[in-house]
């Protein structure tokens, strides 16, 4: 991350517009405070972590989350516990302002809406979170023909495919 932030403030430095895109597709859980966490290297990369070691400190002008994990809405500033809090003006007033300012320039779209568990296929080598992500992003996801896919038509496809799933070769992964 330290080179690609240099390269970044370099970018802005001449004029240009960045983007960090951080995707990850793995294991993840949440710990027994309630805070969700992917594993990176065999350790644990919670979501504050996520928070202050990457989106606070990114100068990127836009942070893109992409998450095919096990209960990634928890890596999500939605609270934490049993149950998620929806997110809410009240819920990001609680947080430290470099903290609003990062999560205001970051879209995210991850793979559970809660702590469930995520799915894989042989079929496809892989998550099918991913699998619908990446043919959302390569053209599926262009509601309008623009060539561009925005993140609500991206999480409308992959939402729409994730209903079509009946595959039973799919097996939940934790």
């Amino acid at each position: 991350l330290g080179e690609a932030f240099w390269q970044m403030r370099q970018d802005k430095d001449a004029g240009r517009d960045t983007q960090l895109v951080l995707y990850f597709a793995g294991h993840g859980d949440i710990t027994e405070g309630g805070e969700g966490f992917i594993v990176l290297a065999g350790d644990k990369l919670t979501r504050s972590m996520l928070e202050t070691e990457v989106l606070i400190p990114s100068p990127a002008t836009t942070n893109h989350l992409l998450i095919d994990a096990c209960a990634s809405a928890y890596m999500l500033p939605r609270g934490s516990g049993p149950r998620l809090q929806p997110v809410s003006p009240a819920l990001f007033l609680k947080r430290s302002k470099a903290a609003q300012e990062a999560w205001n320039r970051t879209g995210a779209i991850v793979a559970t809406s809660d702590a469930g568990a995520v799915h894989e296929s042989t079929e496809i080598g892989g998550g099918l979170f991913s699998f619908a992500l990446r043919s959302a992003m390569v053209g599926a996801g262009d509601v309008n023909g623009d060539g561009r896919v925005e993140y609500g038509a991206a999480a409308a496809f992959i939402a729409a495919q994730s209903a079509a799933a009946r595959d039973p070769r799919a097996k939940q992964i934790g």
